[in-house]
């Protein structure tokens, strides 16, 4: 049976002429999940740091956490405080998580992993924004999207995961936990003009057969 109440994360974004601070999420994600998981209701989860589990969570019975990508850690810490907590919530109860982007950052992070530096080791960053490229993952290739500036390299990922894609250049593109109800990748699924096999492959694991 499907999940039906899944949170996922929002960005961080000063707009206006007063640099009003809000939260915004990617109308991309409401066309994807729509297509992808019809029967599940998507909840905006706000960025409140670790109130967010007794305010929402709790209160809203949430079955899953996506986190989504943009802005780098640092940036807004009341983000990345949010996100740890609900990382942690549903690593300890079980719960499915998919951490895309920085999503799949925060996750290796918060389990003792290293955050991405903006170029390492001679594999630059530069190679992964704005393109297509391809990872190996499930035992064949497959191109995938790239839009990061920071790339993880194997020593950087936290003993708690596993490496599940790799790039051409080495570096990790996705990785999940030994039970398999945790998964971070570092390509966008929203941003595909329809969802690719792999995705699906993902989302039906992580949501409808967890």
């Amino acid at each position: 049976m499907p999940i039906k109440r899944i949170g996922i994360t929002m960005r961080m974004v000063k707009s206006g002429f007063r640099k009003e601070l809000r939260n915004e999420l990617a109308h991309d994600w409401t066309i994807f999940l729509s297509r992808v998981l019809k029967q599940t209701t998507f909840i905006p989860v706000p960025n409140i740091g670790q109130s967010v589990i007794k305010q929402w969570v709790e209160s809203l019975n949430l079955e899953g956490i996506i986190l989504t990508g943009g802005d780098d850690w640092g940036i807004f810490p009341l983000r990345d405080e949010t996100e740890r907590t609900l990382c942690l919530w549903a690593i300890e109860n079980n719960l499915p998580l998919l951490g895309v982007c920085r999503g799949m950052q925060v996750l290796n992070h918060v389990l003792g992993g290293k955050l991405p530096s903006q170029e390492k080791g001679g594999i630059s960053s530069q190679t992964h924004v704005g393109t297509y490229h391809n990872v190996y993952i499930a035992n064949e290739y497959l191109a995938v999207n790239s839009f990061h500036t920071g790339i993880l390299e194997n020593k950087d990922i936290s003993s708690d995961l596993s490496v599940w894609a790799i790039a051409e250049d080495n570096s990790i593109e996705a990785v999940r936990t030994q039970n398999r109800l945790a998964y971070g990748i570092m390509w966008h699924p929203e941003r595909e003009k329809a969802p690719q096999i792999i995705d699906l492959t993902i989302f039906n694991k992580l949501f409808v057969q967890s």
